[in-house]
Formats: C-alpha cells, sequence, structure tokens
C-alpha cells in the first residue's frame, strides 16, 4: 500500500526553518563575540596581573659584551698592580659605571618616592664556550675508547 506524503502549509514550515536559522546565527554570533570578550579580558587581567606582580624579569637584563668593548677595559681601566683577575676588576668596573648610568636617569614619577641610588644585585657573565665543550666531549670519548694518546692530544 502507498501512502502519499501530503505537507500542509509549506509557508509556515519555510518561515519556522528561516527562524530556526536565524536563532542558529545568532547564538553563534553571540557565542563568538562573547569569546572575543572573555579572551580581552582575561589579556587585561594578564596584563594587570604582569605589572602588579614583581619577577626576575622585572630586573634581569642581558647584555652582550663585544671584543672591542673588552679591548677598552684592558687598556684603558684594567690595573695590572691589583692582585684581583681580570675578570673581578671588570665586573666591579662594569657594576659602578652601570649603576652611575641609571641613577643619573630622570624621575619618571612610578614610585612614590624615588631612590636616590640604583645599585646592582649580582652580575653573572656567561661565556661563548660551544668549542671548550665539543672538546670535552670528544676527550670524553677518547677516554670512553681508551684511546689516551688522542685523550692527551685533546689537552694540549
Amino acid at each position: 500500500m502507498q501512502l502519499p506524503c501530503e505537507i500542509k502549509e509549506p509557508e509556515e514550515r519555510q518561515v519556522q526553518g528561516l527562524f530556526i536559522g536565524c536563532v542558529g546565527v545568532f547564538v553563534a554570533l553571540f557565542f563568538i563575540s562573547f569569546i572575543d570578550y572573555m579572551r580581552s579580558v582575561f589579556k587585561s587581567t594578564a596584563v594587570e596581573w604582569d605589572v602588579k606582580t614583581i619577577t626576575a624579569g622585572d630586573y634581569s637584563v642581558e647584555m652582550p659584551i663585544s671584543r672591542a668593548m673588552w679591548n677598552t677595559f684592558l687598556t684603558t681601566i684594567y690595573d695590572k698592580s691589583d692582585l684581583r683577575p681580570k675578570l673581578e676588576q671588570f665586573r666591579t668596573y662594569f657594576d659602578h659605571e652601570i649603576s652611575h648610568r641609571l641613577s643619573s636617569l630622570p624621575d619618571l614619577g612610578y614610585e612614590d618616592e624615588p631612590p636616590e641610588r640604583i645599585s646592582i644585585a649580582l652580575i653573572t657573565f656567561a661565556f661563548d664556550n660551544a668549542e671548550v665543550i665539543n672538546l670535552l666531549k670528544a676527550r670524553g670519548a677518547a677516554i670512553k675508547f681508551e684511546k689516551f694518546d688522542k685523550m692527551r692530544q685533546i689537552n694540549a
């Protein structure tokens, strides 16, 4: 037996479909706008938190020291009669120079009471030791395989 399918009032179903589609688009646009709003709020909250929180990154500075800077130090500031090593003398000079330059900058009004003098807490020097590290690896491999002649050659 076969029954015909009759749809009564197709215009009403089209209006309902259009209404449901429009509601779906509205919900999607609202959701996208809400997510964008929340992202903006969290971003500004993160910035506010970062400004209010003191971390090591707020006070850490990485600065390359060129060979020309080192040579200038050796020719103009380094004192051979001082028993301290060159690097220690350079650290003292560098600390004094940076502290003096930072202290002489004008106050920008960020603090209630501007500091009288800015002092450096710690200076750590890092060196580009890739060549030495590679030689140490080769030396370790020579020791591992009991090639002591090669180890002595690498030591030299």
